[in-house]
């Protein structure tokens, strides 16, 4: 039997009680799940939230907190949520082991190969991984503000971890039990949805809004299983109350999920490894503003990134870095690796050839097309 690498993000709402104690009769259950398939014939990830839920309830704090509260919940937070983490798999013999990661640790590739390396060997050694942002350190997270240095929620760090990992499966275990076609809570005709195959299908969905206690909402969701789907790894979205619920899923993996709960998104791997890891490794150090001709080039011809379209320089990058690529009204374009440093792109941009000193005249071309990855040709 080849080996199955099932990544399993659980949300706040699955893993804590409306009071904000854990939930452990819930998470018991999907631990105990996972400890009745043999290793190494089955792999489990666990990509876990709650921390800070969990340090604000033992702090018996009261929101709205500052970042640096949140901080401080997040780290009497970790040490519950390992330790109740820990009991409950004790119970099983097995042994699990806490990573906490930065968006910086997937966007460089040393720390990346790291990363996936210890997951490898954890593996090997029967530990259960379970993953969560640093929020100790993540404050662009804390704050809600989509900044470079933050994955912004753990599903997309769960989709980041499978992708990376060749995972078979990620399951989004939420609180509610699928995809429907609008919100269930506020419409009593909503559908569910069984399957989804093209990601065009989820254009007329009504997927704003956030969990109660979480930050991720069901849109965070959507966009973490098209980093999926774009990689290669098919997901599924679940409810994480229902009894069995891993058990069931991991039942149906050889029959494509026929009878398996929640919704079913199937993979398709439009990025190669080493593109997948520019455009989707979440992280990066500086954002490139380019004009439309150059937007222009970079999508219908094919182009790389030239000195000539750039228009603004932020960030504090050095050649070889990861680099957002924005359009001039502040749309994201795509992401590539800079070929030079910020203070050599800020004397460059918006020059030709021809007006650039003899010194650069070889380094006009900031982003080869080798190394850029254009989101409206994966259709991101």
């Amino acid at each position: 039997m080849s080996t199955k690498t099932i990544v399993i993000k659980l949300g706040t709402a699955v893993l804590t009680e409306s009071n904000g104690k854990i939930a452990v009769e819930r998470l018991q259950n999907i631990l105990d799940n996972i400890c009745i398939y043999p290793m190494p014939e089955y792999r489990f990830i666990i990509v876990s939230s709650g921390a800070v839920g969990l340090g604000r309830y033992q702090l018996k704090l009261t929101p709205p907190l500052s970042i640096e509260q949140k901080q401080v919940c997040a780290s009497v937070g970790q040490s519950l949520l390992m330790n109740t983490y820990e009991g409950l798999l004790k119970n099983r013999k097995r042994n699990c082991g806490q990573i906490l990661v930065t968006a910086d640790d997937l966007s460089d590739r040393k720390k990346y190969l790291s990363l996936r390396n210890t997951l490898e060997n954890m593996l090997k050694l029967n530990v259960v991984p379970v993953i969560n942002e640093n929020d100790v350190l993540a404050t662009e997270e804390l704050s809600h503000l989509k900044e470079s240095k933050s994955f912004g929620d753990n599903d997309m760090l769960s989709a980041l971890v499978a992708s990376k990992l060749d995972a078979d499966l990620l399951v989004l275990l939420t609180d509610v039990d699928a995809l429907y076609n609008k919100n269930p809570k506020l419409f009593k005709d909503a559908k569910k949805i069984k399957r989804i195959e093209n990601f065009d299908d989820l254009l007329k969905i009504e997927s704003q809004g956030h969990s109660e206690n979480g930050r991720g909402g069901m849109s965070s969701k959507l966009k973490a299983l098209k980093v999926a789907h774009l990689s290669g790894v098919s997901g599924l979205i679940a409810s994480g109350f229902e009894k069995d619920v891993i058990k069931k899923i991991v039942s149906n993996l050889a029959d494509q999920h026929e009878d398996s709960p929640g919704t079913l998104f199937l993979s398709h791997a439009a990025l190669n490894k080493k593109k997948l890891w520019i455009g989707l490794s979440s992280g990066h150090r500086g954002v490139i503003t380019i004009n439309e001709g150059a937007v222009s080039a970079l999508i219908h011809k094919k182009a790389s990134l030239l000195s000539v379209g750039v228009t603004d320089v932020s960030g504090d990058f050095q050649a070889g870095d990861i680099v957002q690529i924005n359009s001039s009204s502040g749309e994201e374009v795509g992401r590539g690796i800079s070929n030079l440093q910020t203070s050599e792109l800020i004397k460059m941009k918006g020059l030709a050839v021809s007006e650039l000193p003899n010194s650069h005249k070889k380094s006009t071309e900031v982003i080869h097309r080798d190394n850029l990855v254009i989101f409206k040709e994966i259709g991101y």
